[in-house]
């Protein structure tokens, strides 16, 4: 991706209930944008549009410039869009055989496959654990090859949904690790997290899912005297108009 992923306009009701009324939002290639917000804001939601998993009322989607209703555009969000839920899914066999599998249905020769599974389980600290079985991993290690995994499939966009929870301060401190390779790799990269303050040296723009909109609630420079005090937002603000 060589330009701003944008989503524009995001309507969605379920039922007479607006979860989403006009929310926008730009993921830009290298940047991570951290999205906070009470359960039930929409931010799973948004997610599942953007990713092409679950249909909007009405966005419009722009990607390398050009734009398209999101109907139009849905088969390559599946194509180009990774969304990783907070409690991914791990196939049975080793960890070893959850990346060869992201590989080989992306259609990689046997020889390469093992190269870029060799290279990953170097880069991600996972060599000692290549031959365990996923499931006997701990929730760390888990999130860990999920992550690893979902990069090897390529993505322009990578969608998070709260990755650090429920992991302890080591695995948390990987994950960071993680995010600042995929950064470097050009990802755009969206997570959901609750504690702005763990991550604010890894995310590059913090937004508030508030009313059905993408609000940004308070600069990063200001986090730590905000979140000192009980207060809303002051102002709104839409990413992309």
């Amino acid at each position: 991706m060589n330009d701003a992923f944008v989503l524009r306009g995001i309507r969605k009701h379920y039922g007479d209930r607006e979860v989403l009324c006009g929310a926008s939002l730009r993921l830009q290639p290298g940047k991570l944008v951290l999205v906070t917000g009470a359960n039930g804001s929409g931010k799973t939601t948004l997610f599942r549009i953007a990713s092409g998993l679950e249909p909007p009322d009405c966005a419009r989607v722009t990607i390398d410039g050009i734009t398209r209703s999101w109907k139009k555009y849905r088969s390559r969000l599946y194509s180009r869009v990774v969304y990783l839920h907070q409690r991914p899914y791990l196939l049975s066999g080793s960890v070893r055989d959850n990346l060869n599998y992201v590989l080989s249905i992306a259609g990689y020769k046997k020889a390469r496959r093992e190269n870029r599974i060799s290279e990953a389980l170097d880069w991600s600290n996972l060599g000692p654990l290549a031959d365990r079985p996923a499931n006997t991993l701990s929730g760390g290690e888990q999130q860990r090859v999920a992550l690893v995994r979902a990069c090897l499939a390529d993505p322009d966009v990578l969608l998070l949904d709260e990755p650090a929870a429920n992991i302890d301060l080591e695995s948390r401190e990987q994950l960071k690790a993680l995010l600042r390779r995929f950064k470097q790799q050009d990802m755009a990269i969206m997570m959901i997290g609750h504690d702005p303050q763990s991550f604010a040296d890894s995310f590059d723009t913090h937004l508030e899912m508030h009313g059905g909109r993408l609000t940004r609630p308070f600069a990063k420079s200001n986090m730590d005297s905000a979140h000192s005090k009980s207060r809303k937002p002051t102002r709104r603000f839409t990413l992309v108009k």
